[in-house]
């Protein structure tokens, strides 16, 4: 059809030829049948062309004596070359369906034509297996056109509803044309071919009910071309090795849960064919990437398509800047590339990266569920469902036993990926159809799993090598009460099978044991849980570990019968005891285990990490009372220190009493451990409430290690609470670059401490000095700080959680993404403290749209990806919004396409954090690009993003989370305003001052801190120390705010929520007096951008600058911090007479019930 059509519109000086290879038709396998076709068909509507062929056959040899060269040369490359007025188009159709050799010699004559000046054009459509053989084109500019699911959506849309029309539409029911071409749609991924067999089977059905379930069925027709697919792949002469590689991947492919990345599935082919060179990539671009596909996800994903985008804008101007670089330009390139290279162990990681964040998938689900089909029998590259099964978990056991190896032969990823799946492919496997030589494999290797001392020892110690293989329910066989647990039964089953007559080829160890859990299945778990318990009492490790350790403990004793009968009991809760004085003595008395004095210290040292502190303290007094009677003097030092470090928290600022007097007894003993001295210190200022103390007990520990950021941040908050903002900026005039520039990268993690530096600067008259340090660490290159004690803090869990002690942004690996967070942290300098916007948006403007780094921090932590990087592109965009509008009402071209680029860029960033994006992106950037596209007539484009953001605050308020809605109902005022709703607007304003309560919450909360007995002291602090204003002691509104009681339903936020907190920060007025009755003025345009009565006065006074305005006026609000532009609309709320009881609201006197008003909104 597309040829018929090209044909009917081209001119008599183009011609065209078409050919289809058959997969079934050997004949039309041969390129040279083709040309020759196309000779025919050229000829046929070329008399000129017909007349020169016929010529050239009477010249040329037979047909039996011509090769494809000759063919070539004779009737197109001589017929159409450059002083030829001719051309002509050639379509090979399915020319992967040819001969390779074929292939191989053609791609050779077109390497020719390329660099030749030849008027013929050439299309090649084929799966892309044929790539690895095209590829040698690509250097020559030759174009590749990648179909996918995404580029063809909308042709298939139209084909679903095309085929619907010709097979279905006989069919008179109301919905089922949508139901059936919606799941058409979704299932169709790009495949016209799956709609129109499944469309031609459908037609065969006359039940409605049948058709529907027939939906999610393979259509038959397909089946027979996946048959013929891989009967293709086993004759094309692939070795056996190779041919077992295919196997192991389809066997994958078929049996794991989620796609595997491209890493996993290396390791566990590597593995399974022992091939150490295996590459999974280059098998499936070889042999079956028309099956298969490698999808980039994560971090790999969003950096691709930022240089997606990043490469098209250049595309844009790059003749400019070429023509601007002129002779220069291949210099520059080629340092740019010297510059870009890697060395060999950053080269490892990033490939490390590549592989763990690519993913292996189906081309369409139809592939799958044909690997999974029942009739599919075993070959040479295919397992049979039940052999896939059964090869699966054998596999997953043979590495699970690598485990006991020393060293381990296999990566920890592939032995973890083995080990949380195991139960379920066990229990996949039907034990009843496997022959009694594949239980005994199956039992001999279970047998290892839960009898091996090596194995089990490494099991235990698996936390060790970091938090993301920490094992959990993955492992859990259930408690000892439930024998019907999923997981054991899993095991059972074998177990069960293995003790009947027909399996007899058992070793005597692996016969008994049979035996013996036939009789007692609750002694699976035994030999395991008591290596674990044991590994946890006599090994050190960190907290961490030694938590982990013991939760897993837990997690196998209760499935045991070395306990009386468990029920179930939450884990974050409290364990039993079981007649022992707590749970952690509980397990060391199963094992009978000594105590001795390091006992004690792990049993401690488990108990202080998840807060017990009072437990802790008893076990740490037995530790070193057992020391003294041992005579173990020199053994006190140590348990001092461990002591003290373990019950005390720099970050939550939070110590027990006892700290006072051990931090003091392992002082007198050794005044120059840092860490002793700053933990005094905070003993002092919490339980002495001696500030000077505290003060000084910081300072000595800085001197005595300055790059230690943990103590640098308790002191700088300690200064700040004391208004020493000189103080504050003495810890950084007086040291040299390096140690200043680690200080201030530390810092910018978290906006309090920067908060604190702003205002320190700005109160002693040195923002510009902060503006220097700030621009000297963004030039200053990474160097991994020195420490210089020996107890470096960053070798010791105890002390540095969350790597604090050195500051996350110091490392090497985070260094690019924390200098992409300085500069936007000085770019809000800029804007809200020097009032400088233009030097804010240059910065936002390279940060955002010329470099990626700053988009990796969503990958560290989500305080990043639903907060601060959202906070600062919304900032960033309302100053591009401003910067486009001209004073004469047109918009700046430029600014407006910068946000645009904002847009897509924020879009990408937010589907890459799926999760935070469906809790918290309010898609801000909608309505200022909504209010441009107005100003430019663009009015179809500006009702669509408002429409989105829109819709994106009723899902907001319609989801079952109750801190968001505070975004809803923003989001919702701000568009409705936009749209001239201001009275709705409004409301929407007054009800984010509201919030969902669910008292079943609060019960759970109560509950799990009942049973935490966690002890604090009076004087601790949350574990955020964030500046917050102070709660009104005084009910100075007479509204009964204390003794109210909250509403089932919704309840007033409390007076120090975020939400009605006045943007003004420090500079507001009435800063720690708030009540709920206090009205704010709210921002149509800004993001989260509200003022209290008192500062929306100050901020509007400076647009009137009267004669009553004076001079010392105007230089207060002069140094006050840049929040809002004067030309901003402001909504007040809440109004006099609002109120909100239950779900009904009372509004200008008319009560109106919540969920009608918000159902009759509309835009």
């Amino acid at each position: 059809m597309v040829i018929t059509q090209t044909l009917q519109n081209i001119d008599k000086h183009v011609s065209a030829g078409h050919y289809y290879f058959h997969d079934n038709d050997e004949s039309k396998q041969f390129i040279k049948n083709a040309l020759c076709a196309m000779v025919y068909q050229i000829a046929e509507r070329n008399a000129h062309y017909a007349a020169s062929a016929a010529q050239t056959c009477q010249q040329s040899p037979n047909f039996s004596a011509s090769t494809l060269a000759t063919i070539w040369y004779d009737f197109f490359s001589s017929k159409f070359n450059a002083d030829s007025g001719e051309k002509t188009y050639l379509v090979f159709d399915g020319i992967d369906e040819a001969r390779h050799k074929d292939m191989v010699e053609f791609i050779s004559l077109l390497h020719e034509l390329l660099v030749s000046d030849s008027h013929i054009q050439v299309l090649l459509v084929g799966r892309p297996e044929m790539e690895t053989i095209t590829s040698s084109l690509d250097d020559l500019s030759a174009g590749n056109i990648d179909v996918s699911g995404t580029l063809n959506s909308h042709d298939i849309s139209r084909f679903v509803d095309y085929s619907y029309g010709v097979y279905l539409s006989k069919h008179k029911i109301r919905g089922l044309r949508d139901t059936v071409t919606a799941s058409l749609r979704e299932k169709a991924h790009g495949m016209f071919l799956w709609v129109d067999l499944v469309c031609q089977e459908l037609a065969k059905i006359k039940n409605i009910k049948v058709l529907k379930q027939h939906l999610d069925s393979m259509p038959a027709g397909l089946s027979a071309l996946y048959e013929r697919i891989f009967a293709r792949m086993e004759a094309a002469g692939l070795d056996l090795k190779s041919q077992a590689q295919l196997r192991e991947l389809f066997c994958c492919l078929s049996q794991f849960k989620e796609p595997p990345s491209v890493y996993i599935l290396n390791e566990f082919i590597q593995y399974a064919t022992e091939d150490p060179e295996f590459d999974v990539e280059s098998a499936i671009a070889d042999s079956c990437a028309s099956l298969l596909s490698c999808e980039e996800m994560g971090r790999l994903l969003l950096q691709t398509k930022m240089k997606s985008e990043n490469n098209q804008r250049q595309t844009q101007d790059s003749a400019e800047t070429a023509n601007d670089r002129g002779e220069d330009g291949d210099e520059i390139e080629e340092d740019s590339d010297l510059e870009s290279l890697l060395d060999e162990d950053a080269a490892e990681r990033e490939e490390y990266t590549r592989q763990r964040e690519t993913k292996v998938n189906v081309r369409h689900a139809s592939v799958g569920d044909f690997l999974n089909s029942k009739g599919l029998k075993t070959s040479t590259v295919l397992f049979s469902r039940e052999d896939a099964a059964f090869h699966t978990a054998e596999l997953s056991l043979r590495i699970i036993c690598e485990g006991a190896s020393a060293p381990l032969t296999i990566s920890w990823d592939v032995w973890f990926h083995a080990m949380t799946n195991i139960f379920e492919q066990l229990d996949n496997v039907d034990e009843k159809t496997t022959a009694p030589y594949q239980t005994e494999i199956i039992i001999e290797l279970l047998w290892v799993l839960f009898n091996s001392e090596a194995l089990a020892k490494f099991i235990s110690r698996l936390d060790s090598i970091g938090s993301e293989y920490v094992l959990n329910k993955s492992f859990f066989l259930g408690f000892n009460t439930d024998l019907g647990h999923k997981n054991r039964q899993a095991v059972q089953k074998w177990i069960t099978k293995a003790n009947g007559p027909d399996i007899i080829q058992l070793k005597p160890a692996t016969r008994k044991w049979v035996e013996e859990i036939v009789e007692s299945p609750l002694k699976l778990l035994v030999p395991l849980t008591k290596v674990c318990i044991h590994e946890w009492l006599y090994f050190d490790e960190g907290p961490f570990e030694l938590y982990w350790r013991y939760r897993f403990a837990w997690l196998c004793l209760v499935a045991t019968d070395l306990i009386p009968p468990c029920e179930p009991f939450s884990w974050q809760g409290k364990y039993p005891e079981f007649e022992s004085s707590d749970p952690f003595n509980c397990l060391a008395d199963i094992v009978q285990a000594e105590r001795t004095v390091d006992v004690h210290r792990r049993i401690a040292k488990t108990m202080a990490f998840i807060g017990q502190s009072a437990m802790a303290e008893i076990e740490w007094n037995k530790a070193i009372e057992l020391a003294e009677t041992n005579g173990e003097e020199e053994r006190l030092k140590e348990l001092y220190y461990q002591f003290v470090l373990s019950l005390t928290s720099l970050r939550e600022m939070r110590c027990s009493p006892v700290v006072l007097q051990f931090a003091e007894k392992y002082l007198a003993l050794d005044p120059s451990n840092y860490k002793m001295q700053a933990c005094l210190g905070l003993a002092r200022l919490r339980h002495l409430d001696d500030r000077k103390g505290a003060i000084e007990g910081f300072r000595s520990a800085l001197m005595l290690e300055p790059q230690d950021h943990s103590v640098l941040a308790t002191l700088l908050d300690v200064l700040w609470e004391q208004g020493n903002f000189e103080g504050i900026m003495e810890l950084f005039e007086k040291e040299d670059a390096e140690i200043r520039g680690g200080r201030i990268r530390a810092c910018i993690e978290r906006d309090f401490l920067q908060d604190v530096l702003f205002l320190a600067a700005r109160e002693t008259g040195k923002i510009e000095t902060l503006v220097g340090y700030y621009e000297a660490e963004i030039a200053r290159p990474c160097t991994e700080l020195l420490i210089s004690t020996d107890n470096d803090p960053r070798n010791e869990s105890t002390w540095n959680e969350a790597d604090e002690a050195i500051g996350r942004f110091n490392r090497q690996h985070l260094y690019p993404a924390g200098s992409a967070l300085l500069m936007c942290r000085l770019a809000f300098l800029h804007q809200r403290y020097r009032g400088d916007s233009p030097a804010a948006l240059r910065l936002w403007t390279t940060i955002f749209l010329e470099r990626s780094d700053v988009y990796e921090l969503g990958d560290i932590s989500s305080q990043y990806s639903m907060n601060t990087l959202q906070t600062f592109m919304g900032m960033f965009a309302e100053l591009l919004y401003e910067d486009a509008l001209k004073p004469d009402g047109a918009v700046h071209d430029e600014s407006l396409r910068s946000l645009e680029r904002l847009r897509y860029r924020y879009d990408v960033f937010r589907e890459h954090d799926e999760y935070g994006a469906s809790l918290t992106n309010e898609k801000n950037l909608n309505l200022f690009l909504a209010m441009l596209y107005r100003q430019t007539g663009r009015n179809d484009e500006a009702r669509e993003l408002l429409k989105q953001q829109f819709e994106r605050g009723i899902e907001l308020l319609s989801d079952d989370i109750d801190w968001n809605d505070g975004f809803g109902w923003h989001i919702l005022s701000k568009i409705l305003f936009a749209c001239g709703q201001k009275e709705n607007a409004a409301i929407a304003q007054f009800l984010r001052r509201y919030v969902r309560y669910q008292p079943e919450e609060q019960e759970e909360v109560d509950r799990s801190q009942m049973a935490n007995e966690t002890t604090k002291s009076a004087g601790d602090k949350g574990p955020e120390k964030e500046e917050q204003p102070t709660r009104e002691e005084d009910d100075e509104d007479g509204d009964g705010d204390r003794d109210e009681k909250p509403l089932f339903g919704i309840v007033e936020r409390m007076v120090d929520d975020e939400l009605l907190r006045c943007s003004m920060l420090h500079d507001c007025s009435n800063r720690g007096t708030a009540t709920k009755k206090f009205s704010l003025f709210s921002c149509m345009i800004c993001v989260r951008v509200q003022f209290c009565e008192d500062c929306y006065a100050r901020h509007t006074s400076a647009v009137r600058n009267s004669t009553n305005t004076t001079a010392d006026h105007r230089a207060e609000h002069g140094r006050l911090i840049s929040v809002c532009s004067l030309k901003h609309e402001h909504i007040e709320v809440p109004r006099k007479g609002w109120r909100l009881k239950g779900d009904v609201m009372t509004i200008e006197g008319k009560d109106i019930s919540l969920a009608s008003w918000l159902e009759s909104l509309h835009i």
